[in-house]
């Protein structure tokens, strides 16, 4: 990386230099807005908070003018973040959790206007090294796009794989589906007005039951 660019590890910013930061998450996450179907970012009282919180390691990218570049934000309480459940990272990975050192990783972010550049790397390096001092494990999640389309997954282990020997799991998916209901074609048997033809079908009946 440029030695006129730094990244610096910070437990808490002041609450004037967090709006810099907050307009730069919102472009971040901005293209999610129609391609997910959950809310994958804070809200803005919620992205202060974890801006002010001792909680959360900010690793923070600035370039030769000292301007905000990039953004990597790291929980280290699993319990600060509403969608995670503690209890089952402290089951599977109870060492790591005993010493406090799960590091969740929930914002990855770099100004649009220099996306392309040393960022994300240099931002992985260091974050990589950060966990290793501490022998310590990190852990993230994402949506089918970023996934799918972006890659972050493969992105994230091929650059720390540059530094560091990865183990990455897939250890947990979750899927929403939307319903559409319409009237039966008239056509169609309706297994409502036939209830003894489920009695000749006891397999299709024991399906119907327990779902």
């Amino acid at each position: 990386m440029n030695d006129a660019l730094s990244i610096t590890i910070d437990r808490h910013v002041d609450q004037d230099a967090v709006e810099p930061f907050l307009d730069l998450y919102r472009q971040s996450f901005a293209p999610l807005a129609t391609r997910s179907a959950i809310r994958q970012w804070f809200t803005d009282d919620e992205f202060r908070h974890e801006m002010a919180s001792d909680a959360v390691v900010k690793f923070i990218g600035r370039d030769e003018h000292g301007r905000p570049c990039a953004l990597a934000t790291l929980a280290t309480e699993l319990a600060t973040l509403p969608w995670i459940n503690p209890t089952y990272y402290r089951h599977h990975f109870p060492d790591h959790y005993d010493r406090g050192v799960i590091y969740y990783i929930s914002a990855l972010l770099v100004r649009p206007d220099v996306q392309g550049g040393p960022w994300v790397r240099a931002m992985l390096h260091e974050i990589a090294g950060f966990i290793m001092n501490n022998r310590g494990m990190t852990a993230f999640d994402c949506c089918a796009y970023n996934v799918n389309e972006v890659g972050l997954p493969d992105l994230v282990t091929a650059i720390a794989r540059e530094v560091a020997h990865v183990q990455i799991d897939e250890i947990d998916c979750q899927h929403y589906y939307a319903v559409t209901l319409s009237e039966l074609p008239e056509d169609v048997i309706d297994l409502r007005d036939h209830p003894a033809e489920l009695h000749d079908e006891p397999e299709l009946e024991h399906r119907i039951a327990d779902s």
